[in-house]
């Protein structure tokens, strides 16, 4: 039940409740006992219900299972996403991005609808469960990375209640074959376009897979700059930056790259890592903290709660993963919501019960009045009739 339901009830309760005390006024205090009592069972119901529904919200994800290494160019290939909840799913909508320069969807079946690099999904489950799969076809069009994307999501139950909007993303690497190196023999003769091959990286002198050649962040810079033999940085953002990227740039194309952490900033510290991992399984991490300075007005409590991070993983060679964001809304904000149409119905009630108990009280001061005036009157008519026998 909503909170919006329960409110509207209460509010039902308190009129019949004040019908009957305007009939049967000896029982004004039982009732505004009852009153009190309900309206406590109403706004803790009503924040427990929607303390459930956040907590379902944020236990929605959706997760990347794409090919390994790089994918030959001109071959079909799979890319599956898996959305799971902490409920059964009733349905699945979302939008699907990709890069169609490089990748070309290939139709199959009428859950996936749209083209162009923009799909949109309506998937719904066989049975009763709480995993739902899809899974895309595409083709290879030309060397290079195709970056894909989950948004817009809505996980729905079978009722229809939004269980949670997790995003997610992934890069296909599309690469001339289907993966295999190939290595250069020292004191060999090279042409132009084996030159052209070797990495920025191999001319200094760098290992030519499995490290990072460039790293960029959408917001502040880097401390210290960056070097691919260097894995710990530190990226400083005033409190007015609630969102930050990171991009990493890897020495060859069939290097695996795995990002982890939220690009949504909470205050203080954030931490995100890219990890490399060459075609020999070797890896390397690059660890980055960004720092988001706090509020003005904010106290240090309200700060150690803003700086717990939802992790959000990105695996490029597995999967990739991410969960609902609260959309830059603390806490506290979400528990005023939830509060305040129950504090406004205990103020309403507490004002409507003195008028009661203010109009009941001269109610009771009139009738005894009223006794009294009476009983002299009695008592006049008595003695009158007295003296006259």
């Amino acid at each position: 039940m909503s909170s919006r339901r329960l409110t509207n009830y209460a509010i039902c309760t308190i009129i019949k409740l004040t019908i009957a005390f305007s009939s049967e006024g000896q029982v004004i205090i039982l009732n505004l006992k009852r009153i009190c009592h309900t309206l406590i069972l109403m706004a803790a119901a009503a924040a427990i219900c929607s303390l459930f529904s956040i907590t379902a919200s944020a236990a929605s994800r959706a997760e990347f299972y794409i090919p390994d290494g790089a994918v030959a160019q001109g071959s079909d290939f799979e890319v599956t996403v898996k959305f799971t909840s902490d409920q059964n799913i009733g349905a699945v909508q979302s939008d699907f991005v990709y890069d169609d320069s490089s990748v070309q969807f290939v139709p199959d079946g009428d859950m996936i609808t749209g083209g162009s690099g923009i799909l949109f999904i309506e998937a719904y489950p066989d049975s009763d469960s709480s995993e739902l799969s899809v899974t895309l076809k595409f083709t290879a069009l030309k060397k290079g990375v195709s970056e894909m994307s989950v948004s817009n999501c809505s996980v729905l139950s079978g009722d229809g209640t939004t269980l949670g909007s997790p995003t997610a993303y992934a890069n296909i690497t599309v690469g001339e074959d289907s993966g295999t190196v190939t290595t250069i023999p020292s004191g060999s003769s090279q042409t132009d376009s084996d030159v052209s091959a070797i990495t920025t990286a191999d001319e200094s002198s760098a290992p030519a897979q499995g490290i990072l050649t460039e790293l960029t962040v959408s917001e502040g810079e880097l401390i210290p700059e960056f070097s691919y033999d260097i894995y710990n940085y530190v990226v400083k953002v005033d409190n007015s930056v609630d969102y930050c990227e990171i991009e990493g740039t890897t020495a060859s194309i069939l290097d695996y790259i795995w990002y982890t952490g939220s690009n949504y900033l909470q205050v203080g510290d954030n931490i995100r890592t890219i990890t490399v991992t060459d075609t020999n399984g070797n890896k390397r991490a690059y660890t980055i903290t960004i720092q988001r300075a706090a509020a003005p007005e904010e106290s240090s409590s309200q700060e150690e709660i803003n700086t717990q991070t939802q992790s959000v993983t990105t695996s490029v060679r597995q999967t990739t993963s991410a969960r609902s964001d609260s959309g830059g809304e603390s806490a506290m904000d979400k528990y005023k919501k939830i509060l305040m149409p129950a504090l406004g119905i205990v103020m309403f009630v507490l004002v409507l019960s003195l008028v009661i108990l203010i109009v009941w009280l001269r109610s009771k001061a009139k009738e005894r009045r009223e006794r009294k005036e009476e009983e002299k009157a009695r008592i006049k008519r008595g003695n009158i009739q007295s003296k006259k026998k």
